[in-house]
C-alpha cells in the first residue's frame, strides 16, 4: 500500500472512532432522559401519620395541611375519625391510606373537585362524600376525584377499598385531561351519585382496569 493509500485508511479509522463516540454520548443522554421521567412519577413511600401533621379528627383544616405534606413528597396515613376538606387536595405521587370503610371518613365541604389526583397515586381504606349535594349536580360539580389535569395518571395508580357516599360524580376524566394509563380501582362501593358514578370523557386511556365485581352501585349514569 503506498503512502496515500495509507493517508486514507488512517482518516477512515480516525472517523470510525469519532462515530462511535458520537453514538456512546446520544445513547447516555437518552438514558439520563428515561431516568429522569421515570423519577418524576414514583409514588411516594414516604409515610407520615395525620397525628404527626398536626391533623385532628373534626378539624376543618385538613386541605391545607395535607397539600403541602404531599408537596414535600410523603404519603399520609389516617387513623380513626373524620376529616374535613374545604378546599381541593392535589395528590400527585402520593397516597392517603385510611384505617377502613367505617373508620376514616373524609367530608368535602366544597362544590367544585375534591381530590385532583396524577402521577402515581393511590387512595385505601377509607369513605369520601361531600357534606351536601342538591341532587342536580352537573358534570364537574361535587367531584371526588377528577383524574388528569396535571400532567396525567401513570401505571401504577390505584383507588382499592373505598367507599364513596354521596356527591355528584365519584371519578371524572374531562375530555381536555390527560389520558389515565395502567390505572386500578377495585373493591369499591358507591352510593347516592346524583350525576355519575364514573364519567370518563378523554381520548386514548390504556390499560386501565376496573374491577366490577366488587362494585355495590346506587347510580343514575355510568361513562367510561
Amino acid at each position: 500500500m503506498d503512502r496515500r493509500g495509507v493517508e486514507v485508511m488512517k482518516n477512515i479509522k480516525i472517523f470510525v472512532v469519532f462515530l462511535v463516540i458520537a453514538c456512546m454520548m446520544v445513547l447516555m443522554i437518552g438514558c439520563d432522559k428515561n431516568e429522569k421521567v421515570d423519577e418524576s412519577d414514583v409514588m411516594s413511600e414516604n409515610f407520615v401519620t395525620a397525628d404527626e401533621l398536626g391533623i385532628l379528627s373534626g378539624s376543618d383544616e385538613c386541605s391545607e395541611i395535607v397539600n403541602k405534606a404531599i408537596a414535600e413528597g410523603k404519603s399520609i396515613m389516617f387513623g380513626n375519625g373524620e376529616f374535613i376538606f374545604n378546599d381541593t387536595v392535589n395528590l400527585k405521587n402520593s397516597q392517603l391510606v385510611g384505617s377502613g370503610y367505617n373508620s376514616t371518613r373524609f367530608i368535602y365541604k366544597g362544590d367544585k373537585q375534591f381530590i385532583k389526583a396524577d402521577g402515581q397515586f393511590g387512595i385505601k381504606n377509607m369513605s369520601i362524600r361531600c357534606s351536601e349535594i342538591t341532587g342536580e349536580e352537573k358534570q364537574g360539580e361535587r367531584v371526588i376525584v377528577t383524574l388528569g389535569t396535571n400532567g396525567g395518571v401513570k401505571e401504577g395508580s390505584y383507588i382499592s377499598m373505598v367507599h364513596f357516599g354521596q356527591c355528584g360524580t365519584t371519578i371524572y376524566e374531562g375530555k381536555d385531561a390527560t389520558p389515565s394509563q395502567g390505572f386500578t380501582m377495585q373493591t369499591l362501593e358507591i352510593s347516592s351519585a346524583s350525576y355519575a358514578a364514573f364519567d370518563f370523557n378523554s381520548v386514548g386511556r390504556k390499560n386501565n382496569t376496573i374491577n366490577r365485581d366488587k362494585f355495590i352501585m346506587q347510580l343514575f349514569k355510568y361513562s367510561y
